[in-house]
């Protein structure tokens, strides 16, 4: 009996071992959800910017240097989009184990405030949303090759799933006029959003981003609009019934929104990507359709 019980007591740390789930820290809630979609039950998903928060203004808590330390895999936006999370890599020597989701990926220039730079929130096409999938397909079965089938399965779920909500999107967007399909918005990472659906979305220029638009930028943004002959606009920084009400008057455009281009919410359909960006062609589509 004593011998069993030494035998087993030294199989139980091997069994442990082969039961571990990899453990992944991800910079934000897109990642978060990409992960778990491929890694399934074999990931342990540990997020850092949670649901709601921008993972370009995440301020990092102490906890987040000891979560970063003890993962397997790092995955990360990349594109300049995570400043913060480059310190505690640092600081966790772990630069080996950083996955950059949007490796191959070609972002679009982002200029609203006459600076002209990568727009990072670049997984808003959902083309660039599959790409990620697959990098992260790709770290986790370098990373676990024992359940390499199990991500690779789950990868190709994952397509057929992106490939499906990307169809319908297209069958939906054409029974919409051709010269009605012009959009004027003043978030990062919506412009992503209408590249397969020839949907031509335009960042409004010289507009700020964090704070209420002023009488003279709200007098821009109408100029904008006239000459871009907008049919819908996107403005997330203009609270003001009365000033909407201008604009419309003077422009006939519509008012849209919320997009979410940002992150994830904390529940209901937009906790997960495919959620968030079906959610968000219902509101560029009934944007632009007229009454």
């Amino acid at each position: 009996m004593r011998v069993l019980l030494v035998l087993l007591s030294a199989l139980l740390p091997l069994s442990l071992s082969a039961a571990e789930k990899l453990n992944v820290v991800t910079s934000f809630t897109v990642l978060a959800d990409l992960t778990q979609q491929i890694g399934g039950d074999h990931v342990q998903v540990v997020n850092l910017a949670g649901a709601d928060r921008d993972p370009a203004t995440y301020q990092p808590v102490a906890e987040d240097a000891r979560r970063v330390g003890k993962a397997r895999l790092i995955i990360e936006n990349g594109l300049g989009l995570e400043p913060w999370l480059d310190h505690l890599v640092a600081g966790a020597g772990a630069a080996s184990r950083i996955v950059v989701a949007s490796k191959g990926a070609t972002p679009r220039p982002f200029d609203p405030e006459g600076k002209t730079a990568p727009d990072a929130y670049a997984w808003n096409s959902i083309a660039n949303a599959q790409l990620y999938a697959n990098n992260i397909a790709t770290a986790l079965i370098a990373a676990d090759p024992d359940n390499a089938k199990a991500y690779a399965s789950n990868a190709k779920n994952y397509a057929r799933q992106v490939h499906l909500v990307m169809a319908q999107s297209k069958t939906r967007f054409a029974t919409l006029p051709q010269n009605g399909r012009h959009i004027l918005v003043t978030s990062d990472g919506a412009k992503y959003l209408g590249h397969p659906y020839t949907v031509d979305i335009e960042v409004a220029k010289g507009l700020p981003l964090d704070r209420e638009l002023n009488a003279d930028e709200v007098a821009s943004l109408i100029n904008q609009i006239k000459q871009n002959k907008t049919d819908a606009v996107f403005v997330d920084n203009l609270k003001d019934t009365a000033t909407r009400q201008k604009i419309v008057e003077q422009t006939g455009v519509r008012f849209g929104g919320p997009l979410r281009t940002r992150s994830l919410a904390a529940s209901g359909p937009s906790a997960t990507y495919l959620g968030a960006y079906q959610v968000n062609m219902d509101t560029l589509y009934n944007a632009l359709l007229k009454p």
